[in-house]
């Protein structure tokens, strides 16, 4: 007879996997369990090591040929035919984890030709020093309350009897099983609400159960699959001992690679579908020594020529250079009609595209024109309220100094958009119009029509705004000329605005009593001080 084992995979798996972390001292212990196990059948063993998909893997594989090397197991060591053969890139293409279904069949033909080659293991002068183990079910633990409901599970490749921890029930131990640790759990979660067949959304469905002692007490989570979870914590059982539903919510400090317990979208059920405790009796190697791994991951394990079956993996070099052959051939073959047709795509996105850019061009001159003919009315409309003007002041406003300077401004300009302020612009029109009589006579109307076509300008930016958000203009502090633009908030004519928005805004209080009789003179007194600020 011969047994074939293989988890190298499985225990890097738990190493790596962040949330859990399964020490190298626990594989460490499992692992020399587990061969001593072996060890005792006295039968034929072949132990296969294959490829994992990411590079640190040495310490666990190392692991696996040490205890191969110690009993006289036979070994097939496809990592390291991978690596000698330039084969890693090749392992990895399809499913890192799982070698292509192809090479692991002819792989197993090869064993079985090869059944009668294989070594037994070495005849050695060997106690097995491991822990007494027991495998310890609901129906063999004291019932403490509640009812236990018992439930036949099965699928193609499994059956078991599950038993139903609820928040009613809680579980002790008998006496013989105490001074055992508990080292895992068997458990298979089921829910008929749960729909899903994606293996992440099973392991995001979890029960919780509460393992408690005299000294400890804490939870163990298992997802909705058929699992068997180890107890990392020495948890050892006491006359105290007893297994409940986690209905505490206490938190989990265990995690486990398949039971997701962290994401945002998991789910915690109100049962816990048990199996089995598996334990460890309290006398035994438990082989705590203090190991380098570090260290053991760069020493060199060679098996004896007959322990070595490499010569039965298949020739997957030459595998590999027929795919890559027909690979490249067919690559090609299948590209150029694909390249044709993205050619033809291309073209069609360049028409469209000149297309747009014409249609563009004949918007934007049309919007040009309507905003051309727009602001003609505007022009007439505003000589209209000038004549107005003129008629009810008696005056002939076309014949004094304009009204209004308007600036061409850089639009990437801080100074410019400083400028476009109402402070800055009511102040730059009381400067220029106090300099006549006629000057001071408009001045009301003046800023009072500043004060209309800026608010009007600040209306049809926001409605600018709403209908396109790429219109928002640039922050101040953004532009080159920003230190230089915050200056012009010193000028005279800012200032002078400044002051007089202020007062328009407490008129009720006596604001614009306080502007000409104390703000005005106060603001022209620090500008005469401050000969270098400008008007």
């Amino acid at each position: 007879k011969l047994i074939i084992t293989e988890n190298n995979i499985n225990d890097i798996v738990h190493h790596f996997d962040h949330p859990q972390k399964l020490s190298y001292t626990l594989i460490y212990r499992y692992l020399n369990w587990f061969y001593n196990e072996l060890y005792s059948l006295k039968k034929k063993i072949l132990v296969l090591i294959l490829p994992y998909p990411y590079d640190d893997y040495k310490t666990i594989d190392n692991m696996h040929k040490c205890l191969c090397m110690k009993f006289g197991f036979n070994l097939i060591d496809m990592q390291k035919f991978y690596e000698e053969n330039e084969l890693v890139e090749f392992g990895r293409r399809i499913d890192a984890l799982h070698q292509q279904a192809t090479i692991i069949c002819e792989l197993g033909k090869n064993i079985l030709k090869n059944i009668d080659e294989y070594q037994m293991p070495k005849n050695l002068d060997f106690k097995n020093d491991n822990p007494v183990f027991k495998i310890c079910t609901p129906k063999d633990m004291i019932l403490l309350s509640g009812n236990l409901e018992e439930k036949l599970i099965q699928n193609s490749v499994f059956s078991e009897k599950t038993y139903k921890i609820n928040n009613k029930v809680r579980l002790g131990f008998k006496d013989e099983f105490k001074d055992y640790f508990i080292v895992g759990i068997h458990s298979w979660n089921q829910d008929g609400n749960i729909k899903s067949k994606n293996f992440t959304e099973y392991c995001m469905n979890y029960s919780s159960i509460i393992l408690q002692n005299k000294t400890s007490k804490f939870s163990k989570e298992a997802a909705f699959l058929n699992q068997f979870i180890e107890v990392q914590k020495a948890f050892l059982i006491d006359e105290k001992t007893c297994i409940k539903l986690n209905d505490e919510k206490l938190t989990y400090t265990e995690f486990h690679g398949h039971v997701i317990t962290w994401a945002e979208t998991a789910k915690c059920f109100d049962h816990f579908d048990l199996i089995a405790f598996f334990l460890a009796k309290n006398e035994g190697n438990f082989y705590e020594e203090n190991i380098d791994f570090k260290a053991f991951a760069l020493e060199h394990f060679e098996l004896a020529k007959e322990y070595d079956f490499n010569h039965l993996i298949p020739n997957i070099k030459l595998y590999k250079e027929i795919i890559d052959e027909y690979c490249a051939f067919m690559d090609l073959a299948k590209l150029t009609p694909l390249q044709n047709e993205i050619k033809a795509l291309q073209d069609k996105i360049n028409i469209l595209n000149t297309e747009k850019h014409n249609l563009q061009n004949s918007y934007e001159v049309k919007e040009k024109e309507l905003k051309l003919a727009n602001l003609s009315e505007d022009i007439k409309l505003k000589k209209l309220h000038i004549k107005k003007l003129e008629k009810d002041l008696g005056l002939k406003l076309s014949k004094l100094e304009p009204i209004i300077v308007i600036e061409n401004y850089k639009t990437n300009s801080a100074k410019a958009r400083i400028k476009n302020h109402l402070h800055y612009k009511l102040g730059q029109a009381m400067i220029r119009n106090s300099k006549s009589l006629f000057g001071y006579i408009r001045m009301p109307f003046v800023l009072s029509y500043i004060k209309d076509e800026h608010k009007k300008e600040q209306k049809a930016y926001k409605e600018a705004l709403k209908a396109n958000a790429n219109l928002a203009l640039a922050p101040l502090e953004s532009y080159e000329d920003y230190k230089e633009a915050l200056k012009i908030k010193e000028y005279l004519s800012y200032r002078l605005g400044e002051a007089l928005v202020k007062a328009y805004k407490t008129w009720y209080k006596g604001g614009f009593v306080k502007f000409l009789f104390r703000d005005l003179i106060k603001i022209n007194k620090e500008f005469k001080k401050k000969k270098n600020l400008k008007l």
